[in-house]
């Protein structure tokens, strides 16, 4: 709001739970913020993530100790480190086949505490080597 404001001189003030008005110093202030508004509203918001999940992730790099995923667009890539892969020890995710582009599964388990970083695993979701 503040930036709107500083921009464009266009006040927004809230009315109610739902209703908000908006004041501006002439027309052309008036439009560029409605302009500025709709384009917030209308900008996709990353989903909300469940624990526990189990998503698509598409492979965007892959690396000697994992690969890089993403699970919507937008998103930053995460890693999906090698000892999470497989059931078996995996030394490089080229040993399973796995290519940029291609999609895979995994299960989401929150974001680590310390680095923030997404906890994700494939091993997981495979039946148990015999």
């Amino acid at each position: 709001m503040k930036k709107l404001f500083a921009e464009t001189g266009v006040v927004v003030s809230q009315v109610d739970d739902t209703t908000f008005q908006i004041f501006a110093p002439n027309q052309s202030a008036m439009d560029e913020g409605k302009e500025i508004i709709n384009k917030l509203l209308t900008t996709e918001k990353a989903p909300e993530l469940e624990f526990g999940g189990i998503y698509k992730a598409t492979v965007v790099e892959v690396r000697d100790i994992g690969v890089m995923v993403s699970l919507y667009s937008g998103m930053p890539p995460a890693l999906l480190h090698n000892s999470q892969l497989d059931q078996r020890k995996v030394s490089h995710p080229s040993a399973l086949g796995i290519e940029v582009g291609q999609d895979i599964q995994v299960k989401y388990f929150g974001r680590d505490p310390v680095s923030g970083l997404m906890r994700l695993s494939r091993k997981v979701l495979q039946a148990s080597p015999r």
